[in-house]
């Protein structure tokens, strides 16, 4: 029981601290005229998410179940749906937009993580279903690959393919290439390399396992 304690607590530093960190750093920042760049797209930047991320899943594995019923699950999951709605509501109006790309979302994206990871409600029912599971699979893919497929397809179309004349086509079609893209990225890349990884680390545990028995 008292390393658990340990353990959260020091879970509990961790992603405050890299909250306070990515926040600090904005803070600094927020007017460069890099700031889109530095802040949204330069992929050391969004490290601080995935540590952020990390962080929620150790935490959540680390903590006793909360037990309620499935409505107030539901209730709590709506409640954290529309505490997100309501920022970005707000956002438009209060916050300064290099807030906007990151930091100022985090602590409720992080409550939301560990609502949803007890799969309590009706709404993360309905989520966990393979369809959805993929979709969050592929996530990470679609995140790299969207913009590369908004520029060339800016490029490729001499700037007349866009919003600004196909609003709907350019969104479906951006939407369908990036889809396809990560799908294809995760399957025959991610999996084949996770794989990889995960054979290796098993043929170095074996052979320690051996040298120590032997």
């Amino acid at each position: 029981a008292r390393f658990k304690i340990k353990t959260k607590k020091s879970i509990v530093a961790l992603g405050l601290g890299t909250w306070l960190s990515a926040s600090a750093l904005v803070i600094l920042g927020r007017n460069l005229p890099s700031a889109h760049w530095l802040f949204y797209i330069t992929p050391p930047f969004r490290l601080f998410d995935f540590v952020l991320g990390v962080a929620c899943g150790l935490y959540f594995l680390n903590v006793s179940r909360i037990n309620f019923s499935r409505n107030a699950w539901t209730l709590i999951e709506l409640a954290c749906c529309g505490s997100v709605l309501l920022m970005v509501l707000l956002s438009s109006y209060y916050v300064h937009q290099s807030y906007r790309y990151g930091v100022y979302y985090m602590p409720v994206f992080c409550l939301c993580i560990f609502v949803f990871a007890h799969q309590g409600g009706w709404v993360s029912k309905a989520l966990s279903g393979k369809t959805w599971l993929l979709l969050g699979e592929v996530s990470f893919a679609f995140y790299m690959f969207h913009q590369l497929v908004f520029r060339y397809l800016n490029e490729l179309s001499h700037g007349k393919f866009g919003y600004a004349y196909y609003p709907i086509g350019s969104t479906v079609l951006a939407f369908s290439i990036t889809l396809a893209l990560s799908y294809v990225s995760f399957i025959y890349y991610e999996k084949y390399t996770r794989n990889l990884v995960k054979n290796a680390l098993k043929q170095v545990r074996i052979f320690h396992q051996v040298n120590k028995n032997s």
